[in-house]
């Protein structure tokens, strides 16, 4: 199997690298949004346990006052 090599100027592989960089950069900047939402859910979701939990107590503290 032979590699044929193109011949390519040095700007078109400066070229080639900063847009791999640019691309990396959206599909990070994505990710870091992803992780965000992600971590607003967890928040979320651990304020309304928070709230469950403080209920509970609060059933349990009334009927251990009866």
């Amino acid at each position: 199997m032979e590699k044929v090599l193109t011949k390519k100027t040095t700007e078109e592989l400066y070229n080639e690298i900063f847009q791999n960089y640019k691309d990396q950069i959206v599909i990070l900047k994505e990710i870091i949004e992803g992780r965000d939402k992600f971590i607003t859910m967890l928040e979320k979701q651990l304020e309304n346990s928070n709230k469950h939990i403080e209920r509970l107590y609060d059933e349990i503290g009334s009927k251990s006052s009866e």
